[in-house]
């Protein structure tokens, strides 16, 4: 996983809340790869500004309201939990799995607006792993999970977007259908069909990545 969103047990090796069913030295299952998305959204969602992912103002170096006390915060939460040594990204994860209240006090507080009606999720998400980590509940978290993200995605869809939301969201779903109408182009190359050739990939195999948008996987 990439540091700064693996695990803390991960991390170090060493196991958060050690018993008889989980042994001090952690393997890596699936508890970890839900930790490991989590992180990643909680990453989205301290330091993006919205649709398209461009980075928080407040965290650029050039800021001038640097020195105010809520943007002090902001950048302590996204130097503890994502951009320190690996020693302090574990330290700093640890201690909120000790303190079950502390995600939602000191770190959701910190959310970008655009990303308040994740909240509901996120909490529920922190609740899960919480559980995850202590008891052994592997064939249960997925459903967990897929049921809060299946209640967060109608939730989500009732939400109307602000017109500059919905301008930005527009220029982005272009963006990425230039990108993957280009990965196309390069896959059906001739020059990819000879590399296919010469990897041995079997002729029925070959020109079947399929992005055109009766796909389903360029949205309109």
């Amino acid at each position: 996983a990439t540091l700064p969103f693996a695990s803390p047990e991960i991390l170090m090796d060493l196991q958060m809340f050690p018993s008889e069913d989980y042994p001090s030295t952690p393997f890596h299952d699936l508890r970890h790869d839900v930790e490991s998305l989590f992180w990643c959204m909680t990453f989205i969602c301290v330091t993006r500004n919205g649709p398209g992912g461009e980075r928080r103002e407040e965290l650029r170096p050039d800021y001038k309201g640097a020195d105010t006390v809520d943007v002090q915060k902001l950048r302590v939460v996204n130097y503890t939990l994502f951009s320190a040594d690996t020693h302090t990204l574990w330290d700093n994860k640890v201690q909120l799995f000790r303190n079950r209240s502390h995600y939602e006090e000191y770190v959701m507080p910190h959310f970008h607006q655009y990303f308040e009606p994740l909240k509901p999720l996120m909490k529920r998400w922190w609740e899960i792993l919480q559980l995850a980590h202590r008891y052994p509940m592997l064939e249960t978290i997925h459903l967990l999970l897929e049921k809060e993200l299946d209640s967060t995605s109608k939730v989500l869809q009732l939400i109307e977007p602000t017109p500059e939301n919905a301008k930005r969201t527009k220029k982005i779903l272009e963006r990425r259908r230039e990108v993957l109408m280009k990965l196309r182009t390069a896959l059906t190359s001739p020059q990819a069909q000879q590399s296919d050739i010469e990897a041995g990939i079997p002729p029925s195999r070959q020109g079947t990545f399929d992005l055109s948008p009766s796909s389903g996987r360029i949205e309109e």
